[in-house]
């Protein structure tokens, strides 16, 4: 009796369970048909589209480096340009002492010509 039952209840249950079987079976068997070539078609477009996204990736670090390597040219940039600057300054001041130099020294050479010329003419 119990066997009985039991027996049933199984019976029972895979009738419960045949119904989304069949009904799920067919919605699939009836979805899309896709032929060979246009299934190696889509699977390479996925390839294409995986290897587009890794090399977006890699794109974007490339990307996040050269503008840090640029921020750190700015920066040389900016450094070699205030070093200029001041070695500009260092060439005025030293070309304003040689003009004051040969100026100085011009006159000397105009002094010691005229004492020179005074003290032969004194001799005489």
């Amino acid at each position: 009796m119990l066997k009985n039952i039991m027996i049933k209840r199984y019976l029972l249950f895979c009738l419960i369970l045949i119904v989304p079987i069949l009904s799920i079976s067919q919605t699939t068997s009836d979805s899309i048909k896709i032929s060979t070539e246009q299934l190696k078609t889509t699977n390479l477009i996925f390839a294409e589209h995986a290897k587009l996204t890794d090399e977006n990736v890699l794109l974007k670090s490339q990307i996040v480096n050269l503008e840090k390597i640029d921020s750190t040219w700015v920066h040389t940039d900016s450094v070699r340009r205030e070093q200029i600057s001041n070695y500009e300054k260092v060439v005025q001041q030293k070309d304003k002492q040689i003009k004051k130099v040969k100026k100085w020294s011009s006159f000397k050479d105009y002094v010691i010509g005229g004492l020179s010329i005074l003290a032969i003419c004194l001799l005489l």
